[in-house]
């Protein structure tokens, strides 16, 4: 190669480290650098001796894998740090091989692989454990900790992350030591124990904060503001992912400031705000194509956001959009979320066999994995769908089976869920007692889980069946207790709802100023934020009113 070609490769390797930290900046520049990067790999001579022009490959895999990493350039990320095993095998650098099986590692987590993730972890601890060093044999720990995370194996994520918080905290790394509390948290977030999480997640910030670690400070605020949502504590959550905000915003991570606005998109849609949720989604959007980042999430997330309105045409294109971009960048297991998604559409829509069809694309890419909670959702999902199709038997089938895998794998949020929809199928079978049985249960594990939201569901639907059994006090009671919680947690679209279904057990009763009083509430939150539920609440409010007009 000529000397000329070595000068261009070296240039742009020194352009790259200077701008690092610019990384929006060098987008433009990206295609020069795959022509440096082909001219380094390609097999003709360059005036290097074989050790030096090894080197340079590792030169360059180490100061692209951030910028690789935050442009969603996995696959470019993959090739190259093969290239750079390569490369560390024929200078014997041990250290680096592991570090490089950890980044695969890490690079096909991000694809939606986390079986081929944990083969490349288990080859870099591997090697981690024999050649050292210590850190690194805890940051290959850690990230296997997140990966059985990733796969819903709670107890198997908890263990490989509490390998690593012993090491870490043996060598007195205390920057992972908080990254790994920060992960234990996460898992019990995930495994529905959030009294656990919530801990884990203080002594996380604790740390973080003795350490002044903002981008730290920042990330276990967000989480926690995810917690403090699910946990009906809505103005802790805002004030919290609002600190978070402020400091991403302070640091200019533009990246981290996207997810923070989707985070308070989801709030506000949590609240019954789909407006005010659309507005932090399209700003999420927009900085996420501004910067060529990943949209799946944030376009899934719009879509429910307009399932919530009714405009179930605009959720369907939303839900395509992310279906297309988990395709292409071959996450099958989003893929089959947004496949569901689409299902309850037309679920919605009245569509019940389209409905079954992608349901059934779903399960094709789950039923071979290993992922128990997505498999148990597609089929609870499943389930509706042959339930809206009047096939109840194949429905409670699909059913019991999802609830057996939620319990087998210790998955009390989805228990719970299900147990809700096998309580309706319950009803329609006009098997009142084992609905109501079903609901009770859901209610306890919910409580227990300290999920309010889902504990308004429950308590509505338990009015909902008292209702249909004439015990007309018992469902005023479930409704009103229902009703309590929903405008403590701002619930709006929830307390439309549930004033709709007190109101008409209090017309049943005779009490027609009451129910008029609870209906006009009803009609100006539908009004207000636009909720689908509007002409029912209308229509009952004026039927009310000319009984009250005309005795």
């Amino acid at each position: 190669m000529s000397q000329t070609r070595l000068r261009y490769i070296n240039y742009w390797l020194q352009y790259y480290k200077m701008h690092q930290s610019q990384w929006p900046l060098l987008v433009d520049e990206y295609g020069q650098l795959q022509r440096a990067w082909s001219m380094l790999v390609s097999p003709e001579e360059m005036g290097l001796e074989m050790a030096a022009r090894e080197q340079v490959i590792l030169d360059f895999i180490f100061t692209l894998d951030s910028f690789l990493e935050r442009r969603g350039l996995i696959v470019d990320n993959i090739n190259w740090i093969k290239r750079g095993l390569e490369a560390a095998h024929f200078l014997k650098r041990f250290d680096l091989l592991g570090r490089l099986g950890q980044d695969l590692g890490w690079c096909y987590r991000s694809l939606g692989q986390p079986h081929k993730a944990l083969e490349y972890l288990e080859l870099a601890l591997a090697v981690r454990q024999r050649h050292g060093p210590r850190i690194g044999e805890a940051a290959t720990l850690n990230m296997m900790g997140v990966v059985y995370d990733d796969l819903r194996q709670y107890q198997q994520a908890l263990d490989f992350l509490q390998k690593a918080l012993v090491i870490r905290r043996e060598v007195e790394h205390r920057e992972g030591e908080a990254i790994t509390l920060h992960n234990i948290a996460s898992t019990y977030f995930s495994a529905g124990q959030w009294a656990e999480a919530e801990t884990f997640y203080n002594s996380s910030l604790e740390l973080a904060r003795e350490l002044n670690d903002e981008p730290g400070i920042a990330g276990t605020l967000n989480n926690l503001g995810e917690l403090k949502m699910l946990q009906g504590e809505v103005e802790q959550a805002t004030r919290t992912f609002r600190e978070s905000l402020t400091i991403y915003e302070q640091l200019g991570d533009r990246v981290h400031v996207a997810g923070v606005y989707n985070n308070l998109g989801m709030l506000a849609g949590y609240q019954g705000k789909p407006r005010q949720a659309i507005e932090w989604l399209e700003k999420s959007l927009a900085y996420q194509r501004e910067f060529h980042l990943d949209t799946a999430v944030t376009l899934n997330n719009l879509g429910t956001i307009y399932e919530t309105l009714g405009e179930f045409q605009r959720a369907l294109t939303y839900f395509e959009q992310a279906r297309l971009s988990n395709q292409a960048n071959n996450r099958l297991d989003q893929v089959a979320t947004n496949l569901g998604n689409i299902g309850g559409i037309y679920l919605h829509l009245g569509q019940w066999q389209m409905a079954l069809d992608h349901y059934q694309s779903a399960w094709q890419i789950l039923a071979n994995g290993n992922d128990p909670h997505a498999m148990a959702t597609m089929l609870s999902n499943l389930g509706s769908a042959y339930y809206h199709l009047g096939q109840y038997e194949e429905a409670l089938k699909q059913f019991e089976e999802s609830l057996a895998i939620f319990r087998e794998s210790l998955n009390r949020e989805g228990e719970a869920q299900t147990l809700n929809n096998l309580a309706m199928l319950a009803v329609v079978r006009e098997s009142f007692a084992e609905a109501r049985n079903y609901l009770r249960q859901a209610l306890k594990i919910n409580e227990q889980l300290q999920d309010v939201h889902s504990q308004a569901t429950n308590l509505n639907n338990l009015g909902a069946v008292a209702s249909l059994t004439g015990e007309s006090a018992q469902a005023a009671a479930y409704y009103t207790a229902a009703l309590e919680i929903r405008r403590q947690i701002e619930d709006k679209e929830g307390i439309a709802r549930t004033l709709y279904n007190l109101a008409q057990i209090w017309s049943s009763l005779g009490d027609f100023i009451q129910a008029e009083t609870l209906l006009q509430e009803a009609v100006w939150l539908n009004k207000t934020y636009d909720f689908v539920n509007l002409e029912p609440s209308q229509l009952a409010l004026q039927e009310i009113q000319n009984l009250l007009n005309h005795p």
